[in-house]
Order: structure tokens, then C-alpha cells, then sequence
């Protein structure tokens, strides 16, 4: 393998990445953390909880790199209980907050009102300079296209920071030159711009075209924030061919619809099937591992829209095929404990999915091995198939891996970041993991934070 030196001045990564010398991390930045603040009234209210909604299902685990502050006008009501419930699953801190300015409504006189009176607390309180860098500010009509986008996102404003910048999103010429407001602003982007000219503006110009020229030279554009003014709707083809991160401007919500039928549900017609896992009291990781791993399982198939189980022994003497056979061996256990549950789709704990969703069963029948490797790391098996398997062990576990289906690719393989599931097993774990402990690994890549996921 041809390894290419960093560029004069930046230094790589295990995975390739390039950052400046002075900055050797590649997680977001120190202590502090990017606040992702969701903006609306009470006439996008519903969309904006959609929007949450969706945020918080494509954080498969807890998101340490930020925080969510919901920033409602002050005539808008709050968000519903069960979506702040949602949200706080999945992010540290979830801040709600109401506009202090009363007088602005329509547009552009309510967003104007909310952006100053948002960006005058950041700048003049001293607690949110302490607990953040930056803040997005979200609009509504904005959606995350893929997991792992607020890991990208706070890398690439820590760049533009290094070079100088604080703003960092979309600049284009339309009506003139300006960066579209739906950026990523440093935290104190109020005492950065002189002469407090951020306090305010005309009700009647949309503030990131009057601010223009106090923000552009401070602002850095970027491919992973992409705007197209008010387009009606999108296709998923159109959505998924462009590089962003965050696309804007889509008014009927079907891109936010597209990306949770991609990352979070499957295709919609198949919700909700069930996947197992199994896990051995006794294993040789020892408990607090299997705690820790069965975890991770679980919530990596639950965001792919499965019904995820974990499996014990007691399940497996539920099978009334164990009486049958006289030498129980410790592989044919999961198996037995599968087989009393009726069957279905077994893998083995490390394996996480990428974009394994449950339509991708359809049409599978009877015993199938979904793997490329010898491991066994995944098995779709119907009862019957299970009862065969068992009886004649041998015979019918070669004739299972003659018709293997690549599915599963062992972590550090080539093409494992396009695999539709990735094994993190211990051996790849050693081999490719840098030092870091599995579990450090696989969050890692439940973030999105390798790439893949």
C-alpha cells in the first residue's frame, strides 16, 4: 500500500485525515463543544420537531461532540415532550430558549430578530463562550443528508478556525454576494464583527444579506453545507448525489423524509423486523465487556430501523431440540436459542450495520450464511433450516457456507467501509484499530467518525 505524506505543515491521521500540526486531535475541539440551535416559530414548529426528531435517530450512539438548544419566537409554543425526550437520549445538554425581542414577526422581520438577539447572548454571557466554540444555526428547512455529519461539520469549522475563519457555510452571488445564514458561526462571532454591528438591522432585510460585508471576511465556504433558495421538493437521487452534509432550501420535507428511509428505517415497506445477538454468561471477555458490547449492538441495529434482541443460554433450553442432541457443542448454542424464537437473523455481537436495512431479507430463504468470511458472523435461518443444521452439523454448515452472501466484511479489510455490515472483531481490532480499546472503536464508527456507517 502506497502511503502519501501530509501536506507542509499538517500531519494525518490513522484513517488518512489531514489536520494542522498545531492541532494533533482529531475530536472536536477541547472541552467545549458545537451547539446546534434549531430556530422556529410556531408556523414551522412541526417541521422543526421533525427535524429533531430525525437528529437525534441519526445519532446512533450519544453525541459527545454537541449539544442541541431549541430557540423558539416568543410567541411559538415549546417543542412536544416525547421529541425533547428523544433528543435528550442522544445529546448531553438540551437548552430551550425564548427570543427576548417582542416585536418581530413575518419575514424577514422574525428571523432578523431571533439571529441578533441569538447572536448578542452568545456574545455578551460569558457561560456559553465557556461551553462552546461554535453554534449552527439550524433552520428548519435544513436536514442532516447522513450519519456522522456533526463530526464532519465541527472538523472542518476547526479547520477554517486554524486559517483565521469564524463563519463557515454556503457564500453565493444571489441577490448578492453574502454567506447564507444557515451557517456554522463561532461562538462569540458578536464581538468579532466591530463596532457591535451584529446588534441589529432593518426589519425588512434578511440579515445575511445586510450583514454581508461585515461576514464575508470572516467566513469560509465549504461542499458539506449546500443551499438552493425555496426548491419545492427533491428526489433521492438528486439529495444523495451531492456531497453536503446539511442541505437547505427544500420547502415540502421530502428530503427530510429520504434521509430517514436511508439511515434510519430502510425503504419503509419493511419496519421493525427482529435481529439477534448472542451472548454467553461465561465468555472468555468477560462480563462488563458483553454489557458494553451488547450496548453498542443494540443501538446499531435499532438505527437502522431492526428490532434488536440479545439472546442468553436460558433461551437456548427452550429449544426442544436440545434434548435431541447428545453432544452439545458451545457453537450450536445461538443456534438453539435462534431456534426457539422461530428463526430469523442471528449475528454475532460485534457485527454492526452500515446499511444493512430490513428489506435487504426480503427473498431470503431457508439457511443462508450473509458473510465473507469464515467466521459465521452472520446466519438467516428459518426453523426448518435450523432443525437440519442441527441434526447434521457438518454437512449442513458446508453446504451453508458455499452459499455465503457478502454482506459482512471484518473491520480493515479492503472495501469494509462499503460493506452493508462490518465485523469489529478483536483480531481486527489489533490489527487495524491503532491501540484504541474495541468499544472506543466501534462508538467511533456508530458516529460516523470513520466512515462507512
Amino acid at each position: 500500500m502506497v502511503v502519501t505524506p501530509p501536506r507542509p505543515g499538517y500531519v494525518k491521521d490513522i484513517f488518512g485525515n489531514e489536520f494542522p500540526a498545531g492541532r494533533m486531535s482529531t475530536e472536536p475541539t477541547q472541552s467545549r463543544k458545537l451547539l446546534i440551535v434549531i430556530p422556529y416559530y410556531e408556523g414551522d414548529r412541526t417541521d422543526a420537531e421533525e427535524l429533531a426528531s430525525l437528529m437525534a435517530d441519526l445519532e446512533r450512539v450519544p453525541s459527545t461532540a454537541a449539544d442541541v438548544m431549541l430557540f423558539r419566537r416568543f410567541d411559538a409554543k415549546e417543542f412536544s415532550l416525547d421529541v425533547r425526550a428523544k433528543l435528550e437520549t442522544k445529546f448531553g445538554r438540551v437548552l430551550m430558549r425564548t427570543c427576548r425581542q417582542t416585536d418581530g414577526k413575518g419575514y424577514p422581520f422574525g428571523p432578523n430578530s431571533m439571529f441578533y438577539d441569538m447572536v448578542m447572548q452568545f456574545g455578551q454571557l460569558p457561560e456559553w463562550r465557556e461551553n462552546y466554540y461554535a453554534f449552527i444555526n439550524f433552520e428548519p428547512d435544513a436536514v442532516p443528508s447522513r450519519p456522522g455529519w456533526i463530526t464532519e461539520i465541527a472538523r472542518a469549522f476547526q479547520r477554517a478556525s486554524d486559517e483565521g475563519f469564524a463563519c463557515l457555510g454556503y457564500i453565493h452571488n444571489d441577490p448578492v454576494r453574502h454567506l447564507n445564514g444557515m451557517a456554522v458561526y463561532a461562538i462569540d462571532i458578536w464581538r468579532k464583527v466591530p463596532a457591535q454591528r451584529l446588534s441589529g438591522g432593518p426589519p425588512h432585510i434578511c440579515y445575511d444579506i445586510y450583514q454581508a460585508e461585515n461576514l464575508l471576511p470572516l467566513a469560509c465556504t465549504t461542499p458539506l453545507i449546500h443551499f438552493e433558495y425555496k426548491r419545492p421538493t427533491i428526489s433521492a437521487e438528486d439529495l444523495f448525489n451531492n456531497p453536503a452534509a446539511i442541505f437547505h432550501g427544500v420547502k415540502d420535507g421530502s428530503a427530510r423524509r429520504w434521509v430517514r428511509l436511508r439511515h434510519v428505517s430502510g425503504d419503509g415497506s419493511v419496519l421493525n423486523k427482529t435481529v439477534f445477538t448472542y451472548v454467553d454468561n461465561q465468555d472468555v471477555i468477560g462480563s462488563a465487556e458483553n454489557v458494553a458490547l451488547s450496548e453498542l449492538w443494540r443501538k446499531g441495529w435499532l438505527s437502522r430501523g431492526w428490532n434488536p434482541v440479545v439472546l442468553r443460554p436460558r433461551d437456548a433450553h427452550h429449544s426442544v431440540l436440545k434434548e435431541r442432541l447428545p453432544n452439545l457443542q458451545l457453537d450450536t448454542m445461538p443456534l438453539l436459542a435462534l431456534h426457539a424464537m422461530g428463526g430469523g437473523l442471528i449475528t454475532e455481537v460485534d457485527v454492526m450495520p452500515a446499511q444493512f436495512t430490513p428489506e435487504l431479507l426480503d427473498g431470503i430463504e431457508g439457511l443462508s450464511i450473509l458473510s465473507t468470511t469464515n467466521t459465521h458472523s452472520m446466519l438467516w435461518a428459518d426453523r426448518p433450516a435450523l432443525e437440519r443444521l442441527l441434526s447434521d452439523w457438518a454437512v449442513a454448515w458446508t453446504n451453508a457456507e458455499k452459499a455465503a452472501k457478502p454482506f459482512a466484511i471484518p473491520f480493515g479489510n479492503p472495501d469494509w467501509r462499503k460493506a452493508f455490515a462490518v465485523q469489529f472483531s478483536q483480531a481486527a481490532i489489533m490489527e487495524h484499530g491503532a491501540g484504541q480499546p474495541r468499544r472506543a472503536v466501534i462508538e467511533k464508527y456508530l458516529r460516523g467518525e470513520l466512515g462507512g456507517a
